[in-house]
């Protein structure tokens, strides 16, 4: 049988690698091409698939994509010993990972099981195990392990890290032990002496990026650029607060910190000096231990901090007992610093109160989408277990990390369980926060105050008055009501009546109201238009705040709520 199509001869592919060679796709520069491969490879993880009549085979992922197109860019794949290095552990398999790993020369590898196993893909590992054996035997080659461990695995790599058994090479260090391997017969994990300045592990000084979840080893801080610590409070690991100010002290370098359910001893902080850590950038406390947090950053000077997220300060900061300069001072040092912000990026102020719990934020969170800063500490871990957040966490630290990239932003929680006095705690909030020097609030952007259970008592012209530049509102949870008659949207809609004009920049609300409204919210929100309409306002807008609500009809229903202003 004859075929229209010839059999391809050497002539034939010589003649049509010169023929793709003159293509523009065969002359992009190396740093284009690689960071192409990066990029598949970071997206299409090799997985099992089923093939009719074949069984259940492992695919090969993004490498056909790499290593069977034009010899150029095959040149390039094969030039490129980083990606080989950072990925040949998509493959968990010995002999693949093994093959792979060759094509990274002396490059440092990655060690990295976590998509793997946030894929439920979880292949080459033993039964009772997470990590893939082989990757023990190249921990002196890596020079980024980020691992899901059990506690037997997490102990075998301690005892290798105390005997000089990973590289001096290593730069991220991520160990995740998964709480449901964690059982309650096995033996606490003591293999570290009580003091972690007795280890002299300087082939571990070159560290910049550390995370440990349920988890603990001492490690050198000197070169430290981030640490993040989750879920101490799971098993009773060091370091202590004595511990923890030591590891801190040496970590001149260290700009970003995390103490995640990590709780300590706040009584064993010095009252008598303050630890100054000169390029600390970011700074995260999150549990349930205000008075740990508000001591710790009281014992802390960060003149160089941009983002902090602080969970819980000490009630009585907020009480009708505390003076003027106790609140001011209480504010100073658990926010960023109001110099940071700038006109170019938009800051949210976020006030959320209730009978036992209140949350602050301030500052710029424009990568969130709205419907995430409504909620206290959103990209937080909040579960003391170990979940999808933490392991799918992504680190900095591959790139160096650097404190200008960061927003300037502030949040912390605080109790009140006077019931009632969430009316007052709002009122003394913004008044602190108005007598700051320069006061963040004239820049605020983005104004939520959601979720107020009992607001009938709140002052709103007095609230409202510090936000100069404010363009848009948010109003989640219908706390306060649209029409109610001591709420805020009355409030602006008598200030406009009156000639003040509070919020005069506004010109968007954004509420997770679902819709149809009733009646009287419409006619509510008509009345405010056009009160402001008539003294000049820009004309307002609705906008859904859930992303599951931005779908044409209820954006053409809030469209339809306020009247289309009369063109002359």
């Amino acid at each position: 049988m004859s075929s229209d199509n010839p059999i391809n001869t050497a002539d034939d592919v010589t003649s049509r690698r010169a023929h793709n060679a003159l293509r523009p796709i065969s002359s992009l520069a190396f740093e284009l091409i690689s960071r192409i491969f990066h990029d598949l490879a970071e997206q299409d993880l090799p997985e099992w698939t089923h093939t009719v009549g074949q069984g259940r085979r492992l695919s090969l992922g993004w490498i056909p994509a790499v290593t069977h197109v034009y010899s150029h860019w095959r040149d390039c794949a094969f030039q490129d010993h980083l990606l080989w290095a950072r990925h040949a552990c998509d493959f968990p398999y010995a002999p693949a990972f093994d093959t792979l790993s060759l094509r990274a020369g002396t490059a440092p590898l990655r060690l990295d099981n976590l998509r793997q196993w946030l894929s439920g893909n979880n292949v080459g590992v033993g039964l009772w195990g997470l990590v893939p054996a082989h990757y023990f035997a190249n921990l002196v080659k890596a020079g980024i392990i980020q691992l899901a461990l059990t506690l037997s695995e997490a102990r075998r790599l301690a005892e290798m890290m105390s005997s000089a058994g990973v590289s001096d090479r290593l730069r991220i260090l991520h160990l995740h032990v998964r709480p449901d391997t964690v059982h309650f017969h096995m033996p606490s994990f003591d293999h570290w002496p009580q003091d972690p300045l007795q280890h002299n592990l300087q082939f571990l000084s070159n560290l910049r990026d550390v995370l440990f979840s349920s988890f603990f080893v001492p490690i050198p801080t000197n070169n430290l650029v981030s640490l993040r610590l989750f879920h101490k409070e799971e098993r009773h690991w060091l370091p202590n607060t004595t511990d923890m100010l030591a590891l801190l002290s040496n970590a001149i370098k260290l700009e970003s910190l995390w103490l995640c359910h990590w709780v300590c001893d706040s009584s064993l902080l010095p009252r008598d000096h303050t630890l100054l850590m000169p390029s600390l950038a970011e700074l995260v406390l999150f549990g349930d231990d205000p008075e740990w947090h508000t001591a710790l950053t009281a014992h802390l000077q960060y003149p160089r901090i941009k983002s902090l997220h602080c969970e819980g300060i000490v009630d009585s900061s907020f009480r009708s007992t505390a003076s003027a300069s106790e609140l001011e001072r209480a504010l100073s040092s658990l926010q960023a610093n109001p110099n940071h912000f700038t006109p170019e990026v938009p800051c949210l102020f976020s006030l959320r109160i209730s009978e036992s719990r209140g949350n602050v934020h301030i500052g710029d969170f424009s990568e969130f989408h709205l419907e995430e800063i409504t909620r206290p500490f959103s990209g937080l871990v909040t579960s003391p277990r170990m979940a999808k957040e933490v392991l799918s966490y992504s680190p900095r630290g591959i790139v160096p990390y650097d404190f200008l990239t960061l927003n300037p932003r502030s949040a912390f929680a605080f109790r009140d369980n006077d019931p009632g006095s969430a009316h007052e705690v709002v009122h003394r909030m913004v008044t602190a926060y108005s007598q700051l020097s320069p006061s963040p609030l004239a820049t605020v952007t983005i104004l939520h105050l959601g979720a107020l259970e009992k607001p009938q008592s709140i002052d709103w012209s007095q609230v409202l008055v510090h936000f100069t530049s404010a363009t848009t509102f948010i109003l989640d949870r219908d706390h306060p009501a649209v029409s109610s008659e001591d709420g805020p949207i009355v409030a602006l809609t008598r200030s406009a009546l009156s000639g003040t004009m509070l919020l005069p920049r506004l010109h968007t609300i954004i509420t997770d109201k679902k819709v149809p409204w009733r009646a009287a919210e419409v006619n509510a929100l008509r009345a405010l238009a056009s009160a402001r309409a008539a003294r000049g306002a820009s004309q307002l807008r609705i906008r859904p705040l859930r992303r599951s609500d931005e779908m044409p009809a209820v954006i053409n229903y809030f469209a339809g709520l306020l009247p289309v202003p009369e063109t002359v």
